[in-house]
Parts: structure tokens; sequence; C-alpha cells
């Protein structure tokens, strides 16, 4: 018990310790945009955009790409998101695969994991929070029932909330 006790303390000085320095570097350097050291994250900007700007990400296979195409289209369909690739407010991060039978060859249904990150501003810049995982699994041909079902509940749990701020 108090080996764990000592591992929490020294993890949190070390978080502290860190913390400390990415706000020093941040206000001794203030001119340096330190945002471009983290791959596509950007300040947000001065005006909040009519629309929900959104990446969509996953591995390029055939499973994962058919739940990005149709993903991506449902969002569309809502009117009030943008498909982007860069200065995302919202990240999709798709991973999808067949259900076979132990040792069998048919697919007898496919498999959907969607984990939502929202960017939020700290001290040194924004960052990626992670918000929900959505997993779904149904027959071999409902893939697009599975995106329909994962888009409606991202835009109720994420999405209409935010409207109502705006």
């Amino acid at each position: 018990m108090r080996t764990w006790k000592m591992l929490l303390i020294c993890g949190v000085i070390v978080a502290t310790i860190l913390l400390c320095l990415l706000t020093a570097v941040s206000q001794s350097q203030p001119d340096k945009d330190l945002s471009a050291d983290f791959d596509d994250l950007e300040l947000p900007r001065k005006k909040a955009s009519p629309k929900f700007r959104v990446r969509v990400m996953g591995i390029e296979d055939d499973i994962q790409s058919e739940a990005q195409s149709y993903i991506k289209r449902e969002l569309r369909s809502l009117g009030d998101v943008e498909i982007v690739y860069k200065d995302a407010e919202w990240r999709l991060r798709i991973l999808g695969g067949e259900i076979r039978p132990e040792g069998g060859r048919k697919k007898i249904g496919n498999m959907l994991s969607v984990v939502v990150v929202s960017r939020v501003l700290c001290n040194f810049g924004p960052v990626y929070q992670y918000r929900q995982n959505y997993l779904y699994s149904d027959g071999p041909d409902d893939l697009d029932k599975m995106c329909k079902k994962m888009v409606t509940a991202f835009d109720i749990d994420f999405l209409e909330p935010e409207r109502k701020k705006r």
C-alpha cells in the first residue's frame, strides 16, 4: 500500500514539473507558435464557425474505408457539419472489422468502434480530449445502418448540446 502512495506522489510531482516547464516555455517564447508542434492542431478561430469541423480518420482497408464513406455522408447530411483534414473541432477515429466464426470463412457480421475526441485549449495550446467510444456490431450487410446509428448518437450526445450554445 505504501508503494502505491509513493508512486502516486511521484506521478503527481512529475506531471506538475512537466506542466510548469511547458508553461515556462510558452511564456519565455511568446513569438513561437507551439501549436505547430502538434500534428494538425491550430488555434481556434476568433469567431465560431457556423459549421462543426469534423475529421474522420481510420486505417484504409475495405471495411474502414466503407465505414468512413458512410459516416462522412451522414455527417454532411446534418447540414451544419464540414468534413476537414486540418483544424478540426472534433475527431472521429474509426476501427472496423469483419466478424467470422473461429476457423470460419463466411462473414457473419461487422464490428465498428468509433472514438470521439474534441479540441480543448490548454496553457500551451490546443489538445484533443477523449470524449466517447461507440461500439456497434450488426449483420454482414448492415454497415451503413451501423454508421447511421453512430452519427445519430454523435449528433445527439455532442453536436446538439453545442448547437444550443451557439
